[in-house]
């Protein structure tokens, strides 16, 4: 390229204001989306969620970790949109059970994959990070142990 035409393009790039970011405070997956309202985020992060926790149940593993991601964001949202009311505690509840169920997904999948007992120290410990019950997951060990 030309020196020339290099440094004219610096100087006009120089001429233009530079304007300080828009903040967005309703980010859906960590990511910023223009000109999108508290309830569509919110009701895109639960389409998000959804649709991870549905490709993770048909067996998606690449997916996993996104999952319980998508959860704490929509969880996030829910309880920046709602508040602490019944709205909030219905939408995390509704988080709690998509997670539940990939997790159960997970676990029947490992166990017929391998015949070896899936991490449950580390589903509970994703779960306690969520702020999610465990006592599912109490219950798939109690049986694994007690059963075989």
């Amino acid at each position: 390229m030309d020196r020339r035409v290099f440094l004219s393009g610096l100087m006009a790039a120089a001429a233009i204001p530079v304007l300080p970011p828009v903040p967005r405070p309703w980010a859906i997956d960590g990511g910023f989306v223009p000109m999108v309202s508290p309830a569509d985020a919110l009701r895109l992060a639960r389409i998000r969620l959804e649709d991870l926790a549905a490709r993770s149940i048909a067996g998606d593993d690449e997916i996993y970790d996104d999952v319980f991601a998508a959860a704490s964001n929509y969880i996030d949202l829910a309880y920046r949109f709602h508040g602490a009311n019944e709205d909030y505690a219905r939408l995390w509840h509704s988080a709690s059970e998509a997670i539940q169920r990939v997790a159960d997904a997970d676990m029947r999948r490992r166990m017929n994959d391998t015949g070896a007992p899936p991490d449950f120290a580390a589903l509970r410990a994703d779960a306690e990070a969520l702020g999610l019950p465990t006592d599912q997951i109490d219950a798939y060990e109690f049986a694994h142990h007690t059963l075989g």
